[in-house]
């Protein structure tokens, strides 16, 4: 059975401004939160002579804000990302850093190479 559906233009015009900006909101829709984690990190840090702690620090951080995990979670997460020295340096000193930046210094401070006087003036 097919039947006439009659529709006035106030009608039509309620309809397409609905279909309009949910379509409009779905498509500007906000940057999602900061609520991101490291659970699919790659990145690992040993603390290892031969590993270079400036490549993890890289690597973490580009992840961080591809992966939009706020500093808060971002210092939850570090310790999944450290292995061996690390980790046990980490468990000593997580109380000492209560942000992500000062961990990140700190990180670089305890496992960053240290270079003569002569080098640093090269560099």
């Amino acid at each position: 059975m097919i039947t006439n559906v009659t529709t006035t233009q106030e009608m039509l015009q309620e309809l397409l401004a609905g279909v309009l900006t949910k379509t409009t909101l779905e498509d500007t829709s906000p940057i999602r939160s900061l609520d991101g984690t490291f659970v699919d990190c790659k990145s690992r840090f040993g603390g290892d002579i031969k590993e270079c702690v400036n490549a993890f620090i890289d690597a973490i951080s580009v992840y961080k804000d591809c992966a939009r995990i706020s500093d808060t979670n971002a210092l939850l997460g570090l310790p999944m990302l450290l292995d061996g020295n690390a980790a046990i340096w980490w468990q000593g000193t997580k109380r000492n850093n209560p942000t992500w930046t000062q961990a990140i210094e700190s990180l670089r401070h305890a496992f960053g190479r240290s270079q003569p006087p002569y080098q640093i003036y090269r560099e």
